[in-house]
């Protein structure tokens, strides 16, 4: 039994991570940071200053995803243009008599 407990009580703080991690994946901010006794405002601070940095990185991925897309497209549309304006038959060589 003691052991038990003493093994759960290890192991809270991956089980906290694990959730924190999942819930950072899904895209929602994560909790303030409290550890028993201590005031959280530093840490808390600390915390929402890191998870702005984290968003900001993810709309400038998510920018510059947009911009590479954007430029790849544009070829790609005058290739598919130019292939549909083939004829299905091949033109006669003017040059050759």
């Amino acid at each position: 039994m003691t052991s038990a407990l003493l093994a759960r009580w290890l192991i809270q703080p991956l089980i906290r991570l694990a959730n924190a991690t999942q819930r950072i994946g899904k895209g929602s901010a994560p909790r303030p940071y409290r550890k028993p006794g201590q005031p959280s405002l530093p840490r808390w601070r600390a915390d929402s200053t890191e998870w702005a940095k984290v968003e900001a990185l993810l709309a400038n991925r998510t920018t510059l995803l947009a911009g590479i897309s954007h430029d790849l497209r544009s070829p790609l549309a005058r290739i598919r243009l130019a292939l549909g304006m083939l004829t299905e038959s091949p033109m006669p060589n003017c040059w050759s008599a």
